[in-house]
This record gives C-alpha cells, structure tokens and sequence, in this order.
C-alpha cells in the first residue's frame, strides 16, 4: 500500500535514518511516497510511550497510598524504581520528583542529612535549567517536610509563614485533632 504525500516529505528530518529508506521514489510516476514500516515504528513507540506513562501513574499512586499509610521505606524503594524509569526516559523532570520522593521518606525513615542532601541538589539541577515549577515544587515539599516534622515534635510554631498571632489557634486545631483520635 502506497501512501502519497507532497513533495515536501523529503526536507524534513529522517531521525538518523537515510532518505532513501524513509523515501523512495516510484520511478514510473516521480512521486514520493512514506515506507510504511517507518510508521509502524512510530506506532510501537507511541504505545510504548502509553504503558510507561500508565507505570508511572500506577507506581505514583503505590507510593502515595504507602506513604499516606506511615510505611515510609515501601515509599522510598518506589520512588527508587520512578526514578530508574525515568532515568531509562531520559526524563530530567520525572528524576527530579523520584528524588524528592526519596528525600521526604528518607527524612521519615530518620536520615535528615541525606534528606536535605537531596532536596539541594534536586533544587540545584531545577534552578541551573530555569524550572521554576520544579523549583516551586521541590520548596514546596521541603516545607511541607518541615510542618510534618514540627508536628510530630509538637512544635506547631516550626510551620514556615505562621505568624505568632496564628501559633495559638493552630495549636488549638492540634489539641482538638489529638484530643478526638
């Protein structure tokens, strides 16, 4: 089956590939046409691009639900294997947040330094490439970290931002919540 396209198809990028395999001419006609076989390439990658994204979804999920649950190293070897695949991506972004990850159960699991080793680095590689949303979110979750960490402590005024008008009422709601389990 012979796909037709413009002329044109020949100028644009054969992604490592010679044109002649990508194009061929029909020599009875002079008109271009695409090697099927390339696109069906494109399709196998473009499903397998569809299962990653799905396992990433599902091993952020686990890793929430673990967390959430107070199992903090289950947490920590899943956001190990997220950032394995996105080291396999070749994706900046997904390591990132793998490693934030890892920093926030690291910290649970009782290694503050190597915690905060990790959270300046990923905040180093976030602001040398300008990701002002990955940089937001790594001090985001440093900070959430450190309320987590005051609250466990009872150490409400520990909360970044409050002010010490505020120190009292949320020291009220924490009685209250303690005072109902």
């Amino acid at each position: 089956m012979e796909i037709y396209l413009p002329s044109n198809i020949l100028e644009t990028s054969s992604f490592g590939r010679e044109e002649s395999e990508i194009c061929r001419h029909d020599q009875s006609q002079q008109t271009p046409f695409l090697d099927l076989r390339f696109s069906k390439r494109l399709l196998v990658l473009e499903k397998k691009g569809m299962e990653i994204q799905y396992q990433l979804a599902y091993l952020s999920t686990l890793g929430g639900a673990y967390h959430l649950c107070n199992r903090p190293e289950t947490a920590f070897y899943i956001a190990l294997r997220q950032e394995m695949i996105g080291r396999l991506l070749g994706s900046h972004s997904i390591v990132i947040r793998a490693k934030v990850f890892q920093a926030v159960n690291l910290s649970l699991l009782g290694y503050p330094k190597a915690s905060k080793n990790l959270f300046k680095a990923c905040k180093r590689v976030a602001a040398a490439n300008d990701w002002a949303g990955m940089t937001a979110f790594v001090t985001a979750s440093e900070h959430w970290l450190r309320g987590q960490k005051a609250l466990e402590g009872g150490n409400v005024s520990g909360f970044v931002g409050l002010s010490e008008g505020n120190n009292t009422e949320h020291a009220h709601v924490c009685e209250r919540i303690e005072g109902s389990s």
